[in-house]
């Protein structure tokens, strides 16, 4: 033979041999899915012992008609071998019977007992999943109140102050936190300290956060009693009161005569100076209340020995805002109203009051310069 004949030999018994192994490989993928089946139907015939059941009467039934031979002749009696045959498949049959049946209730015992707890554990898996969107909306809220409270226009602020008045107490604490903690205050360049514009833009932005907060408490008093409110707020007033020390002082020395300001911006700072005096007013009714004024006195202290002493220009651009901040809280302290109710004069006139209330702060604060604010009130 010549060499092309022994190459297509060679070819033949490689491609036979290719053609065994792919035989091989089928049939034995066959047989694999002949067991597969087998096992299933195995494991179906043991899941149901209704087929061990048919079982069980028919060996009884075969057990039966063998030991009934006995009755007829002897010569038609069974042997030995027989009788023990046919127990013996019955008793297989009734073990496999019963086996199978506490198998089978075992199984749908341990389904029973999953799908509750499949229940519970997708019950647990939806509850996660709502957290997680609350925490999401919690971030969009904090947003909204950022943007509306840095971006917006004044509506847009007071509505956002007005709303976060109503919000839960650990809310509103966080954001005053965040914003009078002086920890976490900004920080100006030296040329930046007598800034004008943003100076009084700080104090115009924290004029709606002092209303919220100080509206906060009559909404809180309408929920729970005075010294949960009073444990809820004294910390976030006594952030606004520490502030309020060095920004006010601030806030008048840039209103000097001759300082240029914006109309607008001018009236928020005004909004700021009066919502501070309100929340003087109403955090000292909630302590006295609480029976903690001393604890009121103690706070504010620092904010008194800044501005007993300070005299204000009559034509400062904060002058009036200024005086109306000192007699609102002076006068409330004099009336000693209830938190969250509107306090009467009860018969004295506005100046009677005003010198009571005066009074009555020297007495708890003594030792400081009022002459400011006396030169103030003189107007």
């Amino acid at each position: 033979m010549d060499d092309e004949a022994f190459a297509r030999v060679a070819a033949l018994e490689a491609e036979n041999r290719e053609l065994r192994d792919r035989l091989a490989r089928i049939e034995e993928r066959a047989e694999k899915s002949k067991k597969a089946r087998r096992g299933f139907f195995s494991g179906l015939r043991l899941l149901i012992p209704i087929f061990d059941r048919n079982k069980v009467v028919k060996s009884f039934g075969t057990l039966t008609e063998t030991l009934a031979r006995f009755s007829g002749e002897r010569s038609q009696w069974p042997d030995r071998d027989a009788i023990i045959d046919d127990a013996r498949l019955f008793m297989e049959a009734v073990v496999r019977f019963l086996i199978r049946r506490r198998l089978f209730m075992l199984i749908f015992t341990i389904l029973a007992l999953a799908i509750p707890g499949m229940q519970v554990w997708l019950a647990f898996q939806q509850n996660h999943i709502v957290e997680r969107q609350n925490a999401m909306f919690e971030i969009q809220v904090y947003d909204v109140v950022a943007s509306s409270l840095t971006e917006g226009d004044r509506n847009a602020r007071v509505m956002t102050g007005a709303l976060m008045a109503r919000t839960e107490p650990g809310f509103l604490e966080g954001v005053v936190r965040e914003t009078f903690d002086p920890s976490l205050s900004e920080v100006y360049r030296p040329e930046g300290v007598d800034a004008l514009q943003r100076r009084l833009e700080d104090a115009a932005h924290r004029g709606y956060l002092v209303r919220a907060l100080d509206r906060a408490i009559p909404i809180r008093l309408a929920e729970a009693d005075v010294d949960e409110v009073h444990g809820q707020l004294a910390a976030a007033n006594a952030l606004v009161i520490a502030d309020a020390a060095a920004r006010i002082p601030a806030v008048l020395r840039l209103g000097r005569p001759g300082a240029a300001i914006d109309g607008a911006l001018a009236e928020q700072v005004d909004n700021y100076l009066v919502h501070v005096g309100s929340l003087l007013a109403s955090d000292a009714r909630l302590a006295r209340a609480a029976g903690e004024e001393g604890a009121f006195w103690v706070r504010a202290r620092p904010l008194f020995e800044r501005l007993a002493p300070l005299r204000v220009e009559p034509d400062n651009a904060f002058s009036v805002a200024y005086q109306t901040m000192l007699e609102d809280f002076f006068i409330d302290l004099a009336l000693e109203g209830e938190p969250g109710e509107p306090a009467a004069l009860a018969g004295r006139t506005p100046e009677q009051a005003l010198g009571e209330g005066l009074a009555k702060a020297r007495a708890a604060l003594g030792g400081l310069d009022w002459s400011g604010v006396t030169q103030v009130m003189a107007r």
